[in-house]
């Protein structure tokens, strides 16, 4: 059977109003065929049908572009790069340049000369090959090479060929600085991007022909001469470019290759971005290429492609594809993207003035000041093409300063500022319900309740619910009635002037029910504070019978049950604005005005019964919580939505503002957590473009598999179509963390009498009856455990004593023999407590000790003593015993040891526990610092507020076997229930950072 892609490509019906340029239809069948070719890596294939190709259309000016790739690919590459350097010189693009340098080139020097500044850093250098340079740099070492232009970086053209040989993706570079911005190129092993805008390349890895346009308002990237991207850019001239290798994410050893280079500034006219296209009417092909997308099903390429086309010169004729490409699409058009939208309101508006493409096909060609772009908005966010949604660019600020000093816990400071805003921007209502959290941390209780009694009345329940219900509201009575009451003693209610105590002693009960008879439409709101007790006793419960979900209020977290979501209380045991929405199958819990956690795993059908109050918990001590301003609602109106029932309006730009502000304030993770709940609420174009922008910044440290990531793209494809959400999901994969370790059925066994087994008896036994000899004198420590942990992550290890925690991290480490495989990708450490310390050595000589069992050189230990006491304050001690140190001397020591340095993979036995409460936030700050340069961590501990706030996923262990691999907010709820249904006591350092 012969190749489908090799065969004719007929024009399907749906497309046959669209303008192909300069090809005829066999033509055109044979581009199809190309790019079919192209994506499936065959070059022999490509060279066969471009040779007919150019025998029917030899004016075809993309042609000789693909046969370059193609040499390329053969590894061919001093061929291709002669044949580079001839299309270069044949354009007539450098004539339009007052200033020209060649690195590289026929014409040049071979390196950089005297106009290039080097900054370096560590073990790198530039080697000198046949033909190219190669830029290269070991571990955390950079290589950048600066030129500055003068005056004359008003238009500046870069080109070029390169090819990455090793490394991350993310260490080659290019930027243009001016006084506005600065424009980046990123030179991938399988894509260029320009700010951020990838483009893939085919048939890598190769070198890659590239050329960098940077204009007034706008910049292009072109790559392998058929192919283009747009981003905005500042109007002020470029003054400063910089070519090399950065650090990268996983700072490993990488360098990459690079040929023909040439740099144009100060252009003797005003130039068009269509003049400094690779070849003339570059935008016909790209047209064509949208054309052709259409025919292969690549409906976005086909977009990226026409809008590209339109953007590089908005000839009729392009217009009018655009059109066309608009209404073959349908509902798959991305209307909401401002680029596609501006595209079509042209296209349009030459439709509506009535002039066809037959008739304008000889004009003139617009100025270039008509094909210039629009300006892009003042006052950015948190990077280049971010948008600020309802906040002015001020306003936004102060916003940013608010979340920083509620993230530092100055409360006091937040008050004052938020009280302010409040009185100037009365259209931003979240602003209002920050408040009332920042009045509850400050232990204005009082205040914070009118308040959110004043925000109740605002938005009262019955305009959106059927039926409703109010306890200590400005509308409701004082505390609720005996009607639906429960409780077993010792338990009770003690009402306060603001609030009602629910409060029970051991194993007691107290809760209030309220039956539901409506359409599956729920929402409890309140204000809630556990005082004391069991982290599992204060709980909001929704039952369908056989299926309940509940919300478990701790002192330091509130807990979605069903999805294992959890969300920190700073500081812990306040009141707690609370709103848990059921509605259309899906449960969201709004937490303080800023996030919202998220479950799908409840029934469609209407739950029976809502409860609140405190239960007799795992561990049955006594608990106090107080609950003010309950409202209780149930039956929705037939068109009210979920975005409907958020606490306040316009909730999920506020989420994107939050998300922008954590971006600022640079924490990627927490930005894409508030963007997540923000696209789940509401999704909106500007949401929609900010979550496109932050993936492609991070997308390195996301999972595609993870639910959270899941969902967002789901509303991505729903609201702004399947094209973008499948380009972020392939940008994720493509840019993923490299797995650190992969265990794959790992099993240890020990011997229950290891001094008996080599005997000769017991020998002769094993020979007679090998099975039978392995169950009665061998166990399983670990059985059958697989997992894999990415750099960037932290895997949290938990189960109970004797579960195979440590055994597994020694098999880890290399020190214990196993089953199964174990590969570890990078230079791991284990480090336990008390390992290389002896009693009778000093502080300072236990340092030093230490240093050497951590592979330190002398020189290494005397730079690093100081610093290690001073961490684990015990400078005034050095010299004292080390049998003389308390314990928690002696585990500040231990963890300041441990710490200082960083290895590839970082295996910490129970060292989370260290000193007191201040040691402890030092500690914890220590290792997010490790996770945030991108190493792996795997944590043994039974620190669950650690495995809840900092772990990616978490493994539990259960007698040497997996309970639960996964989400680390539902392996702790697992491990919490298992142990109380077991009658075993949590160990007494579960929460053990919980102060911090």
């Amino acid at each position: 059977m012969s190749d489908a892609s090799t065969a004719p490509v007929d024009m399907p019906a749906q497309v046959r109003g669209f303008e192909v340029f300069g090809l005829d239809a066999p033509g055109f069948a044979d581009l199809v065929t190309v790019l079919r070719h192209m994506e499936r890596g065959r070059s022999q294939e490509i060279t066969e049908t471009l040779a007919r190709l150019a025998r029917a259309h030899p004016d075809y000016a993309a042609i000789p572009w693909y046969a370059l790739a193609c040499v390329f690919a053969r590894g061919d590459d001093l061929e291709a790069i002669e044949a580079l350097r001839r299309r270069q010189e044949e354009g007539p693009v450098a004539a339009g340049f007052a200033g020209q340098e060649r690195l590289m080139y026929e014409a040049g020097g071979p390196l950089p000369g005297q106009a290039w500044t080097t900054h370096t850093a560590g073990q790198q250098g530039i080697t000198l090959n046949p033909g190219f340079f190669s830029v290269w740099k070991l571990g955390r070492a950079h290589h950048v090479l600066e030129r500055r232009l003068g005056d004359g970086g008003s238009s500046v053209v870069f080109e070029g060929a390169y090819k990455k040989h090793v490394g991350d993706d993310d260490i080659g570079f290019f930027e243009l600085e001016s006084a506005e911005c600065v424009t980046r190129v990123a030179f991938g092993g399988g894509f260029l991007a320009l700010d951020g805008q990838a483009v893939p390349v085919m048939l890598s890895p190769r070198f890659v022909p590239f050329r960098v346009v940077v204009l007034p308002g706008e910049s292009w990237l072109f790559v392998d001469g058929t192919a283009a991207v747009r981003s905005h850019a500042g109007r002020a001239p470029v003054h400063t470019v910089r070519l090399g290798t950065a650090e990268g994410a996983r700072a490993i050893d990488g360098n990459i290759l690079w040929t023909s280079l040439r740099l144009l500034w100060g252009a003797k006219r005003a130039l068009a971005a269509h003049e400094l296209a690779p070849f003339p009417a570059f935008e016909e092909h790209l047209s064509n290429l949208a054309v052709a997308g259409v025919v292969m099903g690549r409906t976005h390429r086909a977009l990226e492609s026409v809008v590209a086309a339109a953007d590089l010169k908005g000839a009729p004729r392009v217009l009018d594809n655009v059109l066309r490409l608009a209404e073959c699409l349908g509902e798959d058009v991305d209307a909401f993207n401002p680029q596609v939208e501006s595209a079509l309101s042209r296209a349009r508006a030459q439709r509506a003035c009535g002039a066809t493409a037959a008739e304008q096909a000889t004009a003139d060609p617009a100025p270039a000041a008509a094909l210039e772009p629009a300006p892009a908005p003042a006052g950015p966010a948190a990077g280049p093409g971010f948008r600020l949604l309802g906040l002015d660019r001020p306003t936004f600020e102060r916003l940013r300063d608010i979340v920083s000093h509620i993230e530092a816990t100055r409360f006091a400071h937040a008050r004052g500022r938020l009280a302010a805003l409040c009185d100037e921007q009365p259209g931003y209502p979240a602003f209002r319900h920050m408040l009332v959290s920042v009045l509850a941390a400050v232990g204005d209780e009082g205040a914070a309740i009118t308040l959110f009694r004043e925000l109740q009345l605002d938005e009262p329940l019955r305009h959106r619910l059927l039926h409703s219900r109010n306890w200590m509201t400005a509308e409701g009575g004082p505390v609720p009635g005996a009607e639906g009451a429960r409780s077993e003693a010792p338990a009770g209610v003690e009402p306060t002037p603001d609030a009602l105590m629910v409060w029970k002693q051991g194993s007691g009960r107290q809760t209030f029910e309220v039956a539901l008879d409506g359409n599956g439409t729920v929402v409890f709101e309140g204000l809630v504070r556990k005082t004391t007790g069991d982290d599992e006793s204060c709980v909001i419960e929704v039952d369908w019978g056989e299926v309940r979900e509940r919300v478990f209020v701790n002192s330091g977290f509130v807990v979605l049950k069903t999805s294992g979501q959890a969300a920190r209380i700073r500081p812990p045991a306040r009141f707690v604005p609370l709103r848990l929405v059921i509605h259309g199958a899906e449960a969201r819990l709004y937490v303080d005005a800023g996030m919202v956690l998220h479950s799908s795993a409840i029934p469609s059908t209407p739950p029976r019964a809502l409860r609140f109050g405190v239960l007799p918990g795992i561990e049955g001590t006594d608990t106090g919580t107080m609950w003010s301003s309950l409202r209780v609602g149930w039956g929705a109106h037939p068109r009210v939505r979920h975005r409907h029932l958020a606490p306040f309006r316009r909730y999920a730009d506020h989420l994107g503002n939050l998300a922008l502000a954590w971006l600022e304030l640079g924490s990627r993770e927490r930005a894409f957590h508030c963007l997540a709940a923000a696209l789940a609420v509401e999704p909106s174009e500007a949401l929609v473009s900010n979550f496109e922008l932050l993936v492609e910044q991070s997308a390195a440290d996301l999972d595609p598999e993870e639910d959270r990531v899941l969902r967002c793209l789901a509303a991505v494809e729903s609201f702004g179509g399947a094209p973008r959400a499948e380009r972020l999901l392939t940008l994720i994969r493509q840019r993923r963390h490299a797995v650190a370790v992969s265990c794959r059925d790992v099993s240890i066994y020990f011997a229950r009498a290891p001094h008996r087994v080599s005997h000769p008896v017991e020998i002769a036994k094993r020979l007679l009856n090998p099975k039978r000899y392995f169950e009665k004198n061998y166990w399983w420590a670990v059985r059958d455990v697989s997992f894999d942990l990415r750099y960037g992550e932290a895997l949290a290890v938990i189960g109970n004593n004797g579960a195979g925690k440590s055994t597994l991290l020694r098999a880890i480490a290399g020190i214990l023999d196993h089953e199964g495989t174990i590969v570890v990708n990078g230079f791991p450490r284990l480090l336990v407590m008390g390992l290389g310390i002896q009693e009778e050595l000093t502080g300072r000589e236990n340092v030093t000790l230490g240093c050497v069992y951590l592979g330190l050189r002398r020189r290494e230990i005397r730079a690093r003593t100081d610093a290690i006491l001073e961490f684990a304050e015990l400078v005034p001690f050095a010299d004292v015993p080390y049998k003389y140190y308390s314990d928690g001397m002696k585990a500040r020591l231990m963890f300041s040891i441990a710490t200082s340095i960083e290895p590839d993979v970082l295996l910490l036995d129970e060292l989370l526990g260290a000193g007191d409460v201040s040691f402890r936030a030092k500690a914890m700050a220590r290792m997010n610092e490790l996770l945030d340069r991108s190493k792996a961590m795997i944590v043994v501990t039974h620190n669950l507020t650690f495995v809840r706030e900092r772990a990616r996923k978490a493994l539990y262990l259960e007698k040497g076997a997996v309970v639960y691999y996964g989400f680390p907010h539902k392996a702790v709820d697992l491990y919490l229930e298992r142990t109380g249904r077991e009658g075993r006591s949590v160990p007494a350092d579960a929460y053990l950072l919980e102060e911090v």
